[in-house]
């Protein structure tokens, strides 16, 4: 019958979640992160504004995470098979991603493409089932990039979206900088038409769905102070148990949403 059928459907997606996530916890085990992922917890212990958040939400599994593993476990997850990344520096992520089929653009070193991603975009329409942003930390080009990504796939990832010191969103050449990345990240949260959280390791990886938003932000003044007051409503940050939750069903358990209204967007 058509409710067995569905019945069925539904185990075996379950199937392959609960699959996805033994696979990265067996991964995680013995797993190095990148360095850059291990001084993000480190300065978040350090940070008056984001210290309280680390005891009552990161886990074993959290604090191995980078961007890298969240594509091993993507890939895993959904079965992808080509990935396209903008922003591939010194191939540092770009060489470890398990991809065959993979482009990657760079407009100075790494990747496949000697160009801007604007150029790329201008010249190529090609899908990817993948596509992860780490270009120029503008807002106004992270948002470029993110509307030309959505265009190719209906899963975006953009690396740096949670800043946890004020100097790493103005000074390019602060050890780890984000620049303005989370301006872009808030305003993705108030379009109806994209669902968007932010994996919370690695500083910050914004995950963006195609997708109805099922949780809208209100316009919002993107100042730095209001961002050090609201700076969970305007990122939706999760853990990775959280984010797989979100992936399958676009909902967050009962207390993550209660803890997200709980800080109200200054405008």
């Amino acid at each position: 019958s058509q409710s067995q059928s569905q019945s069925q459907s539904q185990s075996q997606s379950q199937e392959e979640d609960n699959s996805a996530l033994s696979f990265l916890r067996d991964l995680a085990l013995n797993y190095v992160p990148l360095g850059e992922a291990q001084a993000y917890w480190s300065f978040m212990a350090e940070s008056p504004i984001m210290a309280p958040s680390v005891k009552k939400t990161t886990t074993a599994l959290d604090r191995v995470m980078d961007r890298t593993l969240l594509i091993f476990y993507l890939k895993k997850k959904f079965g992808f098979k080509s990935y396209l990344e903008i922003g591939c520096r010194h191939d540092t992520n770009f060489n470890r991603v398990p991809f065959v089929d993979k482009v990657g653009v760079d407009s100075v070193s790494g990747g496949t493409m000697r160009c801007t991603s604007d150029e790329y975009f201008a010249r190529h329409d090609r899908s990817f089932d993948l596509v992860f942003v780490d270009g120029l930390h503008e807002a106004s080009q992270v948002l470029r990039d993110v509307e030309n990504a959505l265009r190719t796939s209906s899963l975006v990832l953009v690396h740096d979206a949670k800043p946890l010191r004020r100097e790493d969103t103005e000074k390019p050449e602060s050890q780890f900088f984000n620049g303005t990345v989370w301006r872009a990240v808030a305003y993705l949260r108030s379009l109806t038409h994209v669902d968007l959280v932010t994996a919370d390791f690695d500083w910050g990886i914004a995950v963006i769905k195609l997708r109805p938003n099922s949780d809208v932000l209100p316009e919002s003044n993107l100042t730095w102070e209001s961002y050090e007051k609201n700076w969970r409503r305007f990122l939706r940050p999760v853990s990775m148990a959280e984010l797989d939750v979100w992936l399958d069903h676009g909902i967050l358990p009962d207390h993550q949403e209660e803890a997200l209204r709980g800080t109200t967007a200054t405008t």
